[in-house]
């Protein structure tokens, strides 16, 4: 069993032109400790030429698996094919849209999803807004409820979390199970307890500097 560190890379984005490619280093950077592990995928050849320096192992996306309809599952999947993983052996997945992540973070996500024996994980924050109070926007300035209810006290509406990606995990014998936002009846959930930079935009990443 072995644990292997992906870094999807995808070349185009629309929120912000190229984002991969700033972000790239300030994950890259903290992983020395586990560079024989770690697995790049992208389409784009300036993060293929970025990563000589890292010597992590670099897999050239195929078109296909490059597009915006492209779901994260879908490129794991590819993974697990061209490097041979095993069944047993588990995907921690690194999203480069979290800069602040540290090394140390991952351990102890890691380490919680090894105590509890699982098969996927995902991480969970505070909701900004209960979902209760959301609605769809429909035409003549109307909406509808995401969710059908008629409670009207806060304290009356369910239990709820944001599910995040700060860090994802997912045995490879699973990825069968989860879909396309890698969860699953068994994911287990990680509370990261504070907010965590999720760059999207120009404007996110700006706030780095």
């Amino acid at each position: 069993m072995s644990f292997y560190y992906v870094i999807p890379c995808r070349k185009n984005s629309k929120g912000f032109k190229y984002k991969n490619r700033f972000l790239f280093e300030k994950t890259a950077n903290k992983l020395n400790e586990i560079k024989e592990n770690v697995i790049i995928t992208s389409d784009d050849n300036h993060i293929e030429k970025l990563n000589i320096k890292y010597g992590f192992k670099f897999l050239k996306r195929s078109n296909d698996l490059s597009l915006d309809t492209t779901d994260i599952r879908s490129v794991l999947i590819d993974v697990v094919d061209k490097f041979a993983l095993k069944p047993e052996d588990h995907i921690v997945l690194l999203y480069l849209t979290y800069p602040e992540r540290t090394i140390e973070d991952i351990r102890k996500i890691m380490d919680f999803y090894k105590s509890n024996n699982g098969s996927s994980l995902l991480c969970k924050e505070e909701l900004i807004q209960h979902p209760y109070l959301c609605f769809y926007d429909k035409k003549d300035n109307k909406g509808e409820r995401i969710i059908k209810h008629d409670l009207y006290r806060r304290q009356d509406y369910p239990s709820c979390f944001f599910g995040s990606h700060f860090l994802s995990i997912v045995k490879v014998f699973y990825l069968k199970n989860v879909d396309r936002n890698l969860f699953g009846k068994d994911t287990i959930f990680y509370d990261l307890e504070d907010h965590k930079l999720d760059v999207d935009y120009e404007l996110d990443y700006l706030k780095l500097n």
